[in-house]
């Protein structure tokens, strides 16, 4: 459904997905945010870490006390807040069919203090190209 890349220095996180990725993720946060679940897993698509240090291999979601706060664990994203942080979140993926690839919307604490935690790694939400069978990403072919 996605992938994800990180590096340390800076510190910055960067999630990709399609539109309609993102469009699943908002539903399933904004679901898991109203529930009583207090922590919900991803899957990972495999991809190359490019402009990067490094991919991830997992995405986790943990509703917590606080604004949101967005962290790399070994391999894993992890992200958490209140209910209201993550349904901030879910509201702010970049959701529009018809958003081009490189299309991008950054979540970090500068300018969004009242719901995101200083402490908070940056991430970058990225759309992506469109998507093969397989869910990795394949180059967009000329029309």
């Amino acid at each position: 459904m996605f992938t994800i890349r990180c590096s340390s220095d800076p510190p910055e996180a960067e999630l990709a997905a399609t539109p309609a990725g993102f469009t699943r993720l908002a539903e399933v946060i904004a679901g898991f945010a109203a529930g009583v679940t207090t922590e919900t897993s991803f899957a990972v698509d495999p991809s190359d870490p490019a402009t990067y240090e490094r991919c991830l291999s997992g995405l986790r979601v943990e509703r917590a006390s606080g604004p949101l706060s967005v962290s790399v664990v070994g391999r894993t994203l992890v992200i958490s807040g209140s209910s209201r942080a993550l349904e901030l979140l879910a509201r702010n993926l970049p959701r529009e069919p018809d958003l081009p690839p490189g299309y991008h919307v950054h979540i970090e604490a500068a300018g969004r203090e009242s719901w995101v935690s200083p402490e908070s790694v940056p991430l970058v939400l990225m759309v992506a190209v469109a998507l093969d069978a397989s869910q990795r990403a394949v180059p967009k072919k000329p029309e």
